[in-house]
């Protein structure tokens, strides 16, 4: 008995499934990396934006501590004023 060799339908039908597993391992393969290109990006976005977040806090402070500083310097001097002031009446 010989072996029936399989129809050219069959075959046909068999290269179609192994080009529609390459496609669709492409597709896949295409679709990770867009995927990760998007993780990458929100990633990115995240840490500029804390780094932000650190510089503006950090420009408060130092901008709170010159007020801070020259809102001292006046209140020395006006108590000098009114001193003055006061020994001048005197």
């Amino acid at each position: 008995m010989a072996a029936i060799p399989p129809l050219p339908a069959t075959i046909l039908r068999k290269n179609e499934v192994i080009i529609m597993e390459f496609a669709n391992s492409v597709v896949n393969l295409i679709g990770n990396i867009i995927c990760l290109g998007l993780l990458v990006t929100f990633l990115v976005g995240l840490i500029f934006g804390i780094k932000f977040m650190i510089q503006a806090k950090t420009q408060d402070r130092e901008e709170y501590l010159r007020k801070k500083e020259k809102d001292e310097l006046e209140r020395k001097e006006t108590e000098l004023r009114y001193q003055k002031m006061l020994e001048d009446r005197c």
